[in-house]
Parts: structure tokens; sequence; C-alpha cells
């Protein structure tokens, strides 16, 4: 077709060439009878391969073929391809793809139909497009990341918190048990105290009735014939001196189990004062305290109790004597008086 004379304007086949050279993605048009009406240097250009080898008229089996030599297909994927372009082609389906290349590139492919089963391909690089879609995805999920390890780090700082004060709660019943723990101490110290203090009050009453018992057996030496008048009073003093001793047996075993009690509530006292931690400290050393006075406690009645033991064999002594003595007197009574045998 001529230009117009004087109108400047130029064919339309002219300006449609010079349109597609311009356009930036590749545009290849296929009529009914699968072969390339339209094509754009571009598409050469975006498949790497040189343009002459495609042109118009050429069918769309070959002209896959080229594309797909170019880019590495295999001859299977290449007849996989042409069936899918002529299965769209007979459906009018419109179809988007997008194909990566080794090097990173991406070609977003469109098969647009047309009506009379024509059908227009366009190739428009998207790889700057795509990566910066994945940038910002990537952004997205580190930031979705964050956000839900920020709430983790609120959570668990709140179970913290919630721990802690759990823990102080714990801590303070701890306390109120050592408290109590020490009360028990205090009292089975007393408890002690008393004993001790019973058995002191009782061991001088025992010496005095010792000493009384001696000045007895002492008296009833010196004087034989008054033996009989005092020997119902030394034998009861040696019976109450006997029991005395029996006693005091029986308050020693008071102040051993206290003395355990005592023990045992110190260790207490220790071990709730350990797991209480600073806060226990001062409880640790009176529990210790406590300890030591059990020790004591149970080394005083060690020592005490070989003495009472002797005491007692003693007082028993005594009392076996005293009452052989009398069996002796009632068997052999001695002389009461000279009687004839008139009577007088």
């Amino acid at each position: 077709m001529e230009t117009a004379p004087g109108t400047g304007t130029m064919p339309p086949d002219v300006l449609l060439a010079i349109a597609m050279t311009a356009v930036a993605d590749g545009v290849v048009v296929f009529d009914a009878a699968e072969r390339i009406a339209l094509v754009n240097p571009r598409v050469a250009a975006l498949f790497r391969f040189d343009p002459d080898r495609v042109m118009v008229g050429m069918d769309m089996a070959s002209f896959l073929s080229i594309v797909g030599t170019a880019v590495g297909w295999s001859a299977a994927r290449i007849a996989t391809v042409v069936d899918n372009h002529r299965r769209w082609q007979a459906r009018q389906d419109s179809v988007d793809i997008d194909h990566h290349f080794d090097d990173g590139t991406i070609l977003h492919i469109n098969f647009a139909p047309l009506p009379g089963h024509c059908a227009v391909i366009t190739y428009r690089d998207v790889t700057v497009e795509r990566r910066l879609t994945d940038v910002v995805a990537a952004q997205a999920a580190q930031a979705e990341r964050f956000r839900k390890e920020i709430a983790t780090v609120v959570t668990e700082t709140d179970a913290a918190a919630a721990e802690g004060q759990a823990m102080g709660r714990a801590g303070e019943a701890e306390l109120e048990l050592i408290v109590r723990d020490l009360g028990d101490v205090v009292v089975a110290a007393q408890q002690s105290t008393a004993a001790m203090q019973d058995a002191a009050q009782t061991s001088a009453m025992m010496a005095g009735m010792i000493d009384t018992v001696v000045d007895q057996v002492g008296h009833t030496s010196s004087a034989a014939s008054g033996a009989m008048a005092h020997a119902h009073e030394t034998v009861a003093l040696s019976q109450g001196l006997s029991d005395r001793a029996g006693s005091i047996g029986s308050i020693l075993d008071i102040i051993r189990a206290v003395a355990r009690q005592t023990g045992l509530v110190a260790l207490n006292a220790a071990i709730e004062a350990a797991r209480s931690g600073e806060a226990g400290r001062g409880f640790a050393v009176v529990a210790a305290e406590v300890k030591t006075l059990a020790t004591q406690t149970s080394d005083a009645v060690a020592q005490i109790e070989p003495q009472i033991s002797a005491m007692q064999i003693a007082t028993r002594d005594v009392v076996a004597a005293e009452s052989r003595d009398r069996a002796r007197h009632r068997r052999y009574p001695g002389p009461r008086g000279h009687r004839d045998r008139h009577g007088t």
C-alpha cells in the first residue's frame, strides 16, 4: 500500500511493524491453521535465539521447538508443550504461566484465544516483579515471625511473673512452716528444761534421803539396843529412795524422748531454711542452735543415767539388806526375860 499524496501517513502494515518492534513484550499471533501471522523481535531476544529463525508463516510446532531448544527442553517436553498449546487453541482457553530460566530469569507467558480459533501469545519478563513480590512476602513472613516471637516473649514473661508470684507465695508459706516448727522447737526445749529441773529436784531429794539412810544406819550400828526401833523407819526411807530412783529413770526416758523430738524439729527447720534460700538463713542459724541443744541434752542424759543406775542398785541393796535383817529378827527374836519353871 502506498502513502497517500500530501497526507504524510504510512501504510498500516508499516505502522504495525513499528509498533510491534516498540512493544516491550514478545508477541506471536497464530491463525486458525496454527501458523504465525505476526511476530515481533522481542520474542527472540527473550528466549535468546536468532530472530531470523522465526518468521511469518511458520507453524506453531516448529516455533515451539525452536523456543524449547533455546531453553533446554527435551524432545518429550517440547511435544507436551505443543499438545498443550493445541488444546488451549481448540478449547479457546486463556492460560497464564511462569517459566523460570536456570539463570534466574522469569518469563510470564499468556495464551489468549482470538475469534476464529486464532490465538495470541505474549511473553513478558517478570523477573524483577516476582523478586520484589518474593521480597515483600519474605518481609511479611519475617514480620509475622517477629510478631509471634514478641507474643511468645510476652507470654513467657507473664508466665515467669506468675511463677515468681507463686514462688513468693510458696516462700511465704514455707517461712510460716519454719516459724511454726521453731515454735515446736521452743516448746520441746521448754519441756526438756522442765524435765531436767524435775530430775535435778528428784536427785536432790534422793541425796537427802540417802544421807538420812546413812545416818540411820550409823545410828543403828552405834546403838544396837535401838536397832529394831529404827529398822522400820530405815526400811521405809530405803523403799522411798528406791521409788524415787525409779521415777528418776522415767524422767530420763522423758528427757531422751524430748531430745529426739527436738533433734527432729531442728532437722525439719534446717531443711525448710535451706529451701527458702536467703529468706531462711536466719532460721538456719536458729535450727543449728536447737540441734546443738538437743545434742547437749542427750549427752547430759547419757552422763546422768549411769549415776542414777548406781543409786538404784544401792537403794535396792539397802532395801534387801533391811528385809533380810528383819526376817532374821523374826526367826531369832533373842531373850525377852527369864522365867522359872513355875512361871514366876
